[in-house]
């Protein structure tokens, strides 16, 4: 059988014609507790972003991101429109859970500016935001194409979930030829994605050279400024020098 709104709107699953979750529940904790999470993480990292310098020349990368975001916060408003106006297929978390995304889009298209220009690297936070909120959109998309009364709502909900995509891509690609001249020729690990970092996609074009052909000293990478030994080494002789100096001893010890 065919749930009813007055199902959708209980907090956890449900049993019509086949096991789903209901609404409530996914726009409760898929889509409510993702952007409260990211509106809470944006003021400290746009802060710390703020006061660095401008690390990016002003290109078409910077652009791009933009209408991407733009769209996907254009599908967030048709999303809360759509909903104010089916007051009797709403559950009591549509409007709360549609101004928040709307919320959260505006956040990304703000955050993704300062991010991009004062960053060398793509967004930690915005490609985990937008990988992880697309994976929890799937159960959501699922259940509004399953209500066989319900058309335009699942259609823009879809068609948010592409611009996620289409943002996701944009904010994890290197930004090496959009950055300045004195960060363009950083270590490849620092200029990496989160996600090139953890599957270490970034030695790709050492593998590939390696195959080819034979790896030689200078062919290797920069390393990280971070984990260069010179500014360990200041720091360590900073504190030693502190060091207090006992006078030296000789210390015999008897033979039984």
């Amino acid at each position: 059988m065919q749930c009813s709104a007055d199902a959708d709107n209980t907090f956890g699953p449900q049993h019509c014609n086949q096991f789903d979750f209901t609404l409530l529940f996914e726009q409760t904790v898929f889509q409510i507790a993702p952007c409260a999470i990211l509106i809470l993480m944006l003021p400290p990292r746009a802060f710390q972003l703020r006061r660095r310098k401008v690390k990016t020349l002003k290109d078409g990368a910077m652009a791009a991101k933009a209408i991407a975001l733009v769209v996907l916060a254009g599908t967030q408003l048709a999303l809360l429109i759509a909903w104010s106006s089916i007051p009797t297929l709403r559950t009591k978390a549509s409007i709360p859970a549609a101004v928040l995304s709307f919320v959260a889009a505006l956040s990304l298209l703000y955050l993704s500016s300062v991010e991009h220009m004062k960053s060398v690297c793509p967004s930690s936070t915005i490609g985990i935001y937008t990988l992880f909120s697309f994976l929890l959109d799937i159960p959501q998309v699922r259940t509004l194409w399953l209500r066989s009364n319900w058309r335009a709502i699942p259609v823009i909900f879809t068609v948010g979930m592409l611009a996620k995509t289409v943002v996701l891509y944009l904010e994890t690609r290197n930004k090496q030829r959009s950055l300045l001249s004195p960060y363009r020729f950083y270590a490849p690990e620092v200029l990496a994605s989160i996600y090139d970092r953890v599957v270490l996609w970034w030695l790709n074009p050492l593998f590939l050279q390696g195959y080819r052909s034979v790896i030689s000293f200078d062919s290797l990478f920069s390393i990280d400024s971070k984990l260069s030994s010179g500014p360990n080494e200041r720091i360590f002789n900073k504190f030693w020098s502190k060091r207090e100096y006992l006078p030296s001893k000789s210390y015999f010890f008897a033979p039984y």
